[in-house]
């Protein structure tokens, strides 16, 4: 006998003029994830999400329906983290350039600089 306990619970809205799914703590209502009307017509369009499964009373399947939704909503969140990352290292200015570079001088390196006065001295 397979015992499972969800600790959190689906809520779906499809046949509604706003759809939406969301993904709540069951102790408290915390909101874990939620996909607005455009991206639930994306996800049943793109078979990530059916209907069938939403609707379904096993525990097995929710869990599965569960999983993957809280998969995708984190998909989503590292690529929009990455996209903005790369953002922002395209719009920061180098801090070398070919100009700067060759206004660096190099210190020149003196004998004195390995040898200390006193050995320069009794040589």
């Amino acid at each position: 006998m397979k015992f499972l306990t969800m600790n959190i619970y689906i809520n779906a809205w499809l046949d509604c003029s706003n759809p939406f799914i969301s993904i709540h703590n069951k102790f408290d209502d915390d909101l874990l994830v939620h996909f607005n009307a455009e991206s639930v017509s994306q996800l049943i369009e793109d078979g990530e999400v059916f209907i069938e499964d939403l609707q379904s009373t096993d525990p097995d399947i929710q869990m599965e329906v569960a999983t993957n939704l809280i998969a995708i909503k984190s998909f989503e969140n590292i690529k929009q983290q990455i996209n903005d990352m790369c953002t922002t290292l395209t719009r920061r200015e180098p801090t070398l350039t070919k100009d700067n570079i060759s206004a660096i001088k190099k210190p020149k390196i003196q004998t004195a600089d390995f040898f200390p006065s006193p050995l320069l001295q009794s040589v």
